[in-house]
């Protein structure tokens, strides 16, 4: 699989999964904006926001895992790995 349709398969989940916990007003409107950008168009803002999102996930998977509160925290851990093998794979992503 191409990592252009591997993203477009899994983006709409890792935005939920985000979505469902994070209260911050600049991560859901960082979710909010991936879901409308488009590779190989939008590369440079996937890029950015891609990298604070795996920076939020930095600071919060500590919290997620150890909350009683969250049922999906398999979810998490998947959305955090993808979104940083994704990180890693549009260093070189040419198109």
């Amino acid at each position: 699989m191409t990592f252009k349709n591997q993203y477009r398969l899994e983006i709409e989940g890792i935005i939920e999964t985000i979505n469902e916990y994070a209260i911050e007003h600049f991560i859901r409107s960082y979710t909010k904006q991936l879901r409308q950008l488009q590779l190989p168009n939008d590369l440079e803002m996937i890029q950015v926001i891609i990298d604070r999102l795996v920076h939020w996930y930095q600071e919060h998977i500590d919290d997620i895992e150890q909350s009683r509160f969250i049922a999906n925290k398999k979810e998490h851990h998947i959305s955090y790995e993808l979104l940083i093998e994704f990180q890693e794979k549009l260093k070189s992503y040419v198109g």
